[in-house]
């Protein structure tokens, strides 16, 4: 059984901003040899009518070897503040994160909790539904210290 049903991935795009940047800010979290190809795209508007696209993409393929790979690249600082803010990250099977768009563009995975961020829950399957069973495997992954 797969421990990681999927992993979706979200970002909203300011008017201001290039969407090919952000596509390959995502991109440049994921490992070289797994590329997203497909988002699904929504237009809407902001608090003051500015444009927003949002767009959504969802992984259902290697996502072990994704949160792998997001494990080796985030800093020790960020794995223990992931840890100590892990049991309100939790919801229903899915861990929530929030990386920097920023630095994700400048090839550096870091956590950030607002403004301007991409999105990523991670979907766990069943057998992760107990809090401590999915803290257990997160720290297998070496994604929070043990």
């Amino acid at each position: 059984m797969k421990e990681i049903k999927d992993i979706e991935i979200e970002a909203f795009i300011q008017a201001t901003e290039d969407p090919e940047k952000v596509v390959l800010a995502i991109q440049k979290m994921l490992p070289p040899n797994i590329e997203c190809e497909r988002f699904m795209t929504s237009n809407v508007r902001g608090v003051y009518h500015n444009p927003i696209q949002i767009i959504r993409t969802k992984l259902t393929q290697n996502t072990r070897q994704i949160l792998e790979y997001i494990a080796k690249r985030i800093s020790d600082a960020d794995k223990n503040y992931l840890l100590q803010t892990l049991s309100r990250r939790i919801q229903n099977n899915n861990l929530y994160l929030r990386f920097d768009k920023q630095a994700l563009y400048r090839n550096i995975v870091q956590l950030r909790e607002i403004k301007d961020t991409i999105r990523v829950r991670i979907g766990f399957s069943r057998k992760y539904s107990n809090q401590e069973k999915m803290k257990g495997f997160l720290q297998e992954l070496e994604l929070i210290p043990l």
